[in-house]
């Protein structure tokens, strides 16, 4: 994983050390700083520090412009490849420990929900944006191609599940109503990149076939490929678990599985986050109570828990400090309301159509469908795929967009969202 934190491959092999030290030491900082001073959510905590201390160099660019930080601070970032540290490298080891807590039993019971919200929400989701950042576009001046509007739609639509389950395990709620939450975001996020791929390869114009076998063609190898990959390397690693007595090394297989997922993902271009939580839920229930002992299983979740707060404290520290990359413009303050109102009906909508027709089957408690609305934060994966748009007129907009989207979906949104299940709740 850690391979994918600089650009370049060849980068030299003691300045991967150098920048992997100053990222670790950099998030420690924070965490402190967060633990002693901000006393927020970890990963929000973190976040704020970042943009805090992006903020202050700027600032200080400013005031001494002779100084030159952002000068030197921005070759150190723009090294990091933002989309590959957190797509080909993070992202399947935070969703692996996010599945590896979830209850299966609990989820089943919630499925439909969960699979209903992560196919059709998203979808549903896409147009609404799709269409409407098309019209406030072209009322800003810019002539963007609707398909790249729904390009857009599609990047955005998806809960992060990085950020909605760094944030829902902090705050006491019920089990049905975290578990519909965090289960649309580990699928969702799936589903989404899928439709982002299929869609930017329409609006570019280089899918090589017919649109519907193009799409029959992603969702059998991507989405089913990854869910049946996730599943078959799941029951595998819990085979081999059974006849394993030592919990480091059972441990160890459960890192070396994640590290296969990456690489099958990128060379049988199958979807890894779906696989790694096919994956996750199969060793976090199934292997936990037929090939583990307790000793085993304590060891696993508290290795893995140590991973994801490790992986989170460096991914949303690096989404504050993007903020130096990223050239955000003045007018984006005037524009950020109707954007975050888009971007928060289409939710509601994408939330209220298969409630509704789910209401019919089985009961919901009040407020399901405000919870799910304002719990459906975005997080790294929107920034990380705007980031790997191809150039075209909008594109630097879109990203701009996005940030400052996921800057307001993880700040305003979670840290209200846990009033938000009390009044309810």
């Amino acid at each position: 994983m850690l391979f994918f934190l600089l650009h370049s491959p060849a980068m030299h092999s003691s300045f991967f050390l150098d920048a992997l030290t100053v990222l670790t030491l950099v998030a420690g900082c924070f965490a402190l700083l967060n633990h002693h001073l901000l006393k927020l959510p970890f990963s929000i905590g973190l976040m704020v520090a970042g943009l805090l201390s992006s903020i202050l160099v700027l600032t200080l660019d400013v005031i001494f412009p002779s100084w030159k930080i952002t000068a030197w601070m921005l070759p150190f970032l723009r090294s990091i490849d933002f989309r590959d540290l957190l797509m080909k490298g993070m992202l399947s080891f935070l969703l692996f420990a996010g599945a590896l807590h979830i209850n299966w039993t609990l989820l089943r019971s919630k499925l439909r929900a969960v699979i209903s919200m992560a196919t059709l929400g998203v979808l549903i989701s896409t147009l609404l944006i799709g269409i409407g950042s098309y019209f406030l576009f072209h009322w800003m001046g810019l002539s963007i191609p609707l398909a790249f509007c729904l390009v857009f739609g599609a990047l955005i639509s998806p809960t992060d599940p990085i950020a909605v389950l760094s944030i829902m395990n902090q705050i006491p709620s019920k089990q049905d109503m975290k578990i519909k939450i965090a289960g649309e975001s580990l699928f969702n996020d799936g589903v989404g990149v899928v439709l982002f791929s299929v869609l930017l390869s329409v609006a570019m114009g280089t899918q090589e076939s017919s649109l519907i076998h193009y799409v029959t063609h992603m969702m059998v190898t991507e989405v089913l490929g990854g869910l049946a990959c996730g599943l078959a390397l799941g029951f595998l690693t819990s085979w081999l678990l059974r006849s394993i007595e030592d919990a480091n090394l059972e441990v160890f297989l459960s890192f070396a599985l994640v590290l296969l997922i990456n690489s099958l993902g990128s060379w049988a271009h199958i979807s890894s986050p779906l696989a790694a939580v096919c994956a996750g839920l199969f060793l976090g229930n199934h292997g936990k109570s037929h090939s583990m002992s307790q000793n085993t299983q304590q060891a696993l979740d508290t290795i893995w828990t140590f991973a994801d707060h490790a992986l989170n404290a460096i991914l949303f520290m690096l989404i504050g400090l993007e903020m130096l990359v990223i050239d955000l413009e003045p007018r984006l303050l005037i524009l950020m309301l109707p954007f975050v109102l888009l971007l928060l009906s289409s939710r509601l909508l994408a939330v209220s159509i298969p409630i509704s027709i789910l209401r019919r089957f089985e009961n919901y408690p009040r407020g399901t469908i405000s919870i799910l609305t304002w719990g459906g934060l975005r997080g790294g994966i929107s920034i990380a795929l705007a980031l790997s748009l191809p150039d075209f007129e909008g594109r630097d907009w879109i990203i701009q967009i996005t940030y400052a989207l996921v800057i307001f979906s993880v700040l305003v949104q979670g840290l209200s969202i846990k009033k938000l299940i009390a009044r309810f709740l």
